[in-house]
């Protein structure tokens, strides 16, 4: 089945403004460390390629308006987020960043990927059920991945309100299931799988990604913070095959 999404454009109001541009201070998280580490670039031109992530979700929007106000034919149920790491590195990082559909980063984590290894997260349960603002609508939005080497802890910590390490590549799917109505007031729901789509990463928006999620962390009091929902937090011991 073919399904055909609508993309609507809103205003975001001065105080939410304020917030996405909002740049960190010296000697907090996102702070002086970030702005003499990050790639460097100008006027947002990307800096790196396959290591940053897009998908979207979209759980309720059949039954309840999003954030942005959308409500009709769309989301109707849980998704469920995978992350492969086919590499050879022993542990990557997902820095995950979730987003209402009305532009406010509304959670974020940093969830370790061991190599060969795969992470299952639920988009309800792990991903959208503690938001930074208390009550915030999270029926549909974005959420954002960006591939990193463990950058806190003396190199065994994923923090997502850090500077990342950029290194290629995690892969990422994401499953979603939908509900419409067709001519003749026939309800049909369908499930399916899509990967999670590379996007040129550029300083402006990894900046943006940082800084807030380093605001959800210092001022959420709890709020804010994603789980990582299940998968092994170190590599495991090598054993030998059964022949």
């Amino acid at each position: 089945m073919n399904v055909q999404h609508r993309v609507t454009a809103t205003l975001v109001g001065a105080g939410v403004l304020a917030l996405m541009l909002l740049l960190p201070q010296a000697g907090k998280r996102g702070g002086a460390a970030y702005a003499a580490n990050r790639p460097q670039a100008g006027g947002g031109a990307a800096v790196a390629t396959d290591i940053y992530k897009v998908s979207y979700f979209d759980t309720a929007t059949a039954v309840t308006p999003s954030a942005a106000g959308y409500e009709g034919q769309g989301g109707e149920g849980d998704g469920i987020v995978r992350i492969a790491n086919p590499t050879s590195n022993p542990v990557l990082c997902a820095m995950i960043y979730v987003y209402d559909d009305a532009e406010e980063e509304q959670e974020c984590c940093g969830c370790p990927v061991t190599t060969e290894g795969l992470r299952t997260l639920s988009t309800k349960s792990d991903l959208t059920a503690n938001p930074w603002v208390s009550g915030a609508d999270l029926a549909a939005g974005v959420i954002k991945v960006v591939v990193s080497l463990p950058n806190s802890g003396g190199g065994s910590v994923c923090d997502p309100a850090l500077t990342p390490s950029l290194t290629p590549t995690l892969r990422a799917w994401s499953s979603h299931t939908e509900s419409g109505t067709n001519a003749e007031s026939e309800t049909a729901v369908s499930t399916y799988v899509d990967p999670f789509l590379d996007a040129p990463l550029d300083a402006t928006d990894e900046a943006t990604l940082v800084s807030n999620c380093a605001l959800i962390v210092t001022q959420g009091s709890g709020r804010g913070h994603c789980g990582c929902g299940h998968g092994d937090n170190v590599p495991a011991t090598p054993h030998a095959h059964k022949s």
